[in-house]
């Protein structure tokens, strides 16, 4: 909700996408948080491929803890529903930039009157900015 919200706020007119992002900077500098986040997020998963396992061990521990009838912390439990989440999330090889690449694709869908250059055009500015930056001492 947080990347449509931005995206809205980054690419609607009357502004092109590049004068968004200098008269909002506040908005691009959050938008570059949930970037640094995402990417952050995914490195640490790709470094740590027990994680899945890790997960699995716990379903496999919760179910047969409820075949025989020992009960845990309800509230601390994870529901079946919720779990199948996670198994799926953490498949992904990079599950927090899919998520962020589902929500972009979800707000050009949904904003048909907006045109499609607009979202990849502030896109592709903000890769370019944090390219200069990298490469700038």
């Amino acid at each position: 909700n947080a990347l449509r919200s931005l995206l809205e706020a980054l690419t609607s007119p009357p502004y092109a996408p590049m004068q968004h992002l200098e008269r909002e900077q506040a908005l691009a500098k959050q938008f570059a948080e949930i970037l640094h986040f995402t990417l952050s997020f995914d490195e640490l998963k790709m470094t740590n491929p027990a994680i899945q396992n890790d997960f699995s061990y716990y379903r496999r521990t919760i179910s047969r803890n409820r075949l025989n009838n020992q009960q845990l912390d309800a509230e601390n439990e994870v529901n079946n529903e919720m779990a199948n989440r996670m198994s799926l999330f953490y498949a992904e090889a990079t599950p927090m930039l899919k998520t962020l690449s589902n929500a972009t694709t979800k707000f050009v869908s949904e904003n048909k009157t907006l045109p499609i250059e607009d979202t990849t055009d502030c896109l592709s500015t903000m890769a370019c900015v944090c390219r200069v930056m990298l490469e700038t001492p």
